[in-house]
C-alpha cells in the first residue's frame, strides 16, 4: 500500500524523523515568542472612509449649507463610490462614503486627499483644519484615558496643563502615532462685534479679519550665514494678553479694535460634558503606528499614567488619570483565554479518550497531536507575516478540538493490529497504512471547507474569515502530517512488547454500536424519515436566529440611552443626567461597579 511507505520511512528514519519534531517544538517555541499580538487582524480595510469638518458656533442648517453640502460634493466624484452620508452638528460635520469592494482603498485614500486640498480655498477659515480616517485595523484608538479634577467642576485652566503638559509624556512613547484631547467647555477669546458701530465707522470687516491675522502668524523666513554656521529664521507675531488685542489698529484712521467690539476671555457654550466616577474630566485618546506593537505600547502607557498620577505638579493641580480602555489588556485576555481553553480541551481529550482506551501511553500519544499542531500553525501565521489577534486566536481555539481525531484514528488502527499479535513495528506502518487514506481525504475535506474563504476580497468580513480560516488549515494539515509520520514513530518507541488484549467493555460498545447499525440498514425508509425529521427540526424547529457581529455573552460594560425631547436645553440634560448618575452611585456596591 502507498501510504504504507510513509510510515515505514518514519521508522527506518528514526533520527531524522526525531530531529525534525525537535525543531518544530523548537522553532513553534520561537515563534510564539517573536510573533505579536494585536487586538485585530492588521492592515483591515473597509470600504468606509471619512473626513471631519470644523465648524464651531453655527447651526446644523448653516453648517450643511456652506460645508457639508460642498464636501459631499467633492468626494461624490471619487472612483467607485457607492453612497454617501454625512453627519451635521453646530460645530461641524463628517462626510464620508462608501466605496464598492473592488476599490484600491489606499488609491482611493489619495483621492479624498486630493479632493480636500482642492476644495479648502472655498470653506472658511475656521474649516482648515481637517481630518481624514479611514475604517481599518479594528479601531482607531488603542488607549483612552479620562483625566478627573478632585473639584466640582473644571477651573478652565486645566485644559492649558494638559495640553503643555501632560501630553507630551505620551506623545514621546514609542510607538504612538496620534494623541487627540478632548475636553468640554474650553476656555477661548472672544470677539463680539456691535454691528452698529461697524457701520457707524464704516468699516470693512475684511480689513479687521487681515488686520488680525497679519498680528498672529508664525511663518519662516528663510535663512542667513555667519560664518560657517547657517541660522534659520522665523517670523513671529504673537497676541499673548487681551489689552494688545483691544488697542490693535483695525484701520488708517487709527481705529482701534475695542471701538467696535467687546474682547472677553471666556468659556464657550457647553454642550456636552465628561464625567466618570461622579466628577467632571477630559479625554485623551491615544493610536499607535500601524507597525507597532500594541502591548508594548499599552504597557508604556500604563507606566506613564502611573507615573504620572505620582507626580507633583499633577497633583498640584488636582488631576488624577484613569486608563478606562487598554487594548493591551484585551489582547492579553485574549491570550490567556486560549491558552486556558487549550489546556481544558486537551485535559478533557486526554480523559475522554483514556476512558475508553485504558492505556496511558496511547492516550499521551493522542494528546501530543495537539502541541504539535498548534505550534506548526503557530509557525505558519509567523513566516506568513500574520499576528496573534482575536480572530487567529479564534481560528487556533477551533483547531484544538479537530487536531486530535487523525491522531484517535491511527493510534487506535495501531493497537488494533497488536491486538491482532502483530509486532510493534509491523502494527505501526500496517496500522497507519490501512487508514492512511482515509483521513487523508477527511483533513483535506475540512481544509475545503475553508479554503474558500482565502479567496473573499479583502474588505469587509473577507478579512476577519480569512484570518480565522487560515491557523485552521494550517493546524488540520499539521495533525495530517503528526498522524502519519511521528504518531506511529513515537508508538514504537514508548509501546511495550506486552500483548494487547482488549477490555471486554469496549467489546460491548462495538456490538451494541454494530447492531444500531444493522438495524438501520435493514430499515432504510425508517431511517431516512428519522434523518428527514431531525433535519427539519434542525432547520426550523429552534426559531429564526439573529445575525450580528457580537455574541450575548457576559460583558463587563454596559450603556444606557436616554431619548430626550427636541427642546431640553444642556443644562436640563446635565441635571436629568446626575440623577442618573446618583442612582446608580447609591447602588454601588449592589452592582459591583469599577468606574
Amino acid at each position: 500500500m502507498k501510504f504504507e511507505m510513509i510510515p515505514r520511512f518514519a521508522l527506518r528514519r528514526n533520527v531524522t524523523v526525531l530531529m525534525s519534531l525537535i525543531a518544530i517544538l523548537v522553532i513553534g517555541f520561537v515563534s510564539l515568542s517573536l510573533i505579536k499580538l494585536e487586538f485585530m487582524p492588521r492592515n483591515l480595510n473597509f470600504p468606509f472612509m471619512m473626513v471631519w469638518v470644523p465648524y464651531p458656533n453655527s447651526t446644523p442648517e448653516e453648517t450643511e449649507y456652506i460645508i457639508a453640502d460642498k464636501v459631499e460634493a467633492a468626494l461624490n466624484t471619487i472612483p467607485f463610490r457607492k453612497r454617501s452620508f454625512a453627519n451635521i452638528n453646530s460645530n461641524g460635520c463628517f462626510v464620508g462614503i462608501e466605496l464598492q469592494p473592488e476599490a484600491d482603498m489606499d488609491r482611493a485614500y489619495m483621492d479624498m486627499v486630493d479632493r480636500i486640498e482642492r476644495l479648502k480655498p472655498e470653506l472658511p477659515y475656521e474649516s482648515q483644519r481637517m481630518r481624514i480616517r479611514r475604517a481599518r485595523d479594528g479601531g482607531d484608538d488603542d488607549a483612552e484615558i479620562f483625566i478627573t479634577t478632585v473639584h466640582d467642576s473644571l477651573r478652565g485652566d486645566e485644559h492649558n496643563f494638559v495640553s503643555d503638559f501632560i501630553l507630551k509624556y505620551f506623545e514621546r512613547i514609542d510607538g504612538v502615532a496620534t494623541v487627540d484631547f478632548d475636553v468640554a467647555g474650553q476656555r477661548s477669546v472672544y470677539i463680539y462685534i456691535n454691528n452698529a458701530l461697524v457701520n457707524s465707522y464704516n468699516v470693512n470687516m475684511y480689513d479687521v479679519i487681515q488686520n488680525l491675522r497679519q498680528e498672529n502668524f508664525s511663518i519662516s523666513s528663510g535663512y542667513i550665514y555667519e560664518g560657517d554656521h547657517k541660522l534659520f529664521v522665523r517670523s513671529r507675531a504673537k497676541i499673548y494678553d487681551l489689552d494688545r488685542l483691544r488697542n490693535l489698529v483695525i484701520n488708517e484712521r487709527g481705529l482701534k479694535l475695542k471701538d467696535i467690539a467687546t474682547i472677553s476671555f471666556t468659556t464657550s457654550e457647553q454642550r456636552w460634558a465628561w464625567r466618570i466616577d461622579g466628577k467632571p474630566g477630559m479625554d485623551i485618546e491615544i493610536a499607535k503606528e500601524p507597525m507597532a506593537n500594541t502591548i508594548e505600547v499599552t504597557d508604556e502607557i500604563k507606566r506613564v499614567v502611573d507615573e504620572l498620577n505620582q507626580h507633583p505638579q499633577v497633583k498640584e493641580a488636582g488631576l488624577k488619570l484613569a486608563l478606562i480602555f487598554n487594548k493591551g489588556d484585551y489582547i492579553k485576555q485574549s491570550v490567556n483565554n486560549l491558552l486556558e481553553s487549550g489546556l481544558w480541551g486537551g485535559f478533557f481529550a486526554f480523559v475522554f479518550i483514556y476512558i475508553f482506551l485504558r492505556r496511558f501511553r496511547m492516550t499521551a500519544i493522542i494528546t501530543m497531536a495537539i502541541p504539535v499542531s498548534i505550534f506548526i500553525s503557530i509557525m505558519c501565521l509567523y513566516f506568513m507575516g500574520l499576528t496573534l489577534n482575536g480572530m487567529t486566536l479564534m481560528g487556533l481555539l477551533l483547531a484544538v478540538g479537530l487536531v486530535v481525531d487523525n491522531a484517535i484514528v491511527i493510534v487506535e488502527n495501531i493497537y488494533h493490529k497488536r491486538r491482532e499479535g502483530l509486532g510493534i513495528d509491523d502494527s505501526a506502518i500496517q496500522g497507519t497504512g490501512e487508514v492512511g487514506l482515509a483521513i487523508t481525504l477527511s483533513t483535506l475535506t475540512t481544509v475545503a471547507i475553508f479554503t474558500p474563504i482565502l479567496f473573499l476580497p479583502d474588505l469587509g468580513m473577507g478579512q476577519y474569515f480569512k484570518a480565522i480560516a487560515i491557523p485552521v488549515i494550517a493546524a488540520m494539515l499539521a495533525s495530517l502530517i503528526v498522524a502519519i509520520i511521528y504518531i506511529p514513530y513515537t508508538s514504537t518507541r514508548i509501546s511495550s512488547n506486552k500483548q494487547i488484549a482488549e477490555p471486554e467493555w469496549t467489546k460491548r460498545i462495538s456490538r451494541n454500536i454494530a447492531r444500531v447499525t444493522l438495524f438501520f440498514v435493514k430499515r432504510r425508509v425508517d431511517a431516512f424519515i428519522l434523518f428527514t425529521i431531525l433535519m427539519a427540526y434542525l432547520m426550523f424547529g429552534p426559531g429564526p436566529q439573529q445575525l450580528g457581529m457580537g455574541g450575548g455573552g457576559n460583558i463587563n460594560d454596559f450603556n444606557v440611552m436616554v431619548e430626550l425631547p427636541n427642546n431640553y436645553t444642556f443644562d436640563q440634560t446635565f441635571d436629568l443626567l446626575r440623577q442618573i448618575e446618583k442612582t446608580v452611585e447609591q447602588k454601588w456596591d449592589d452592582y459591583q461597579v469599577k468606574s
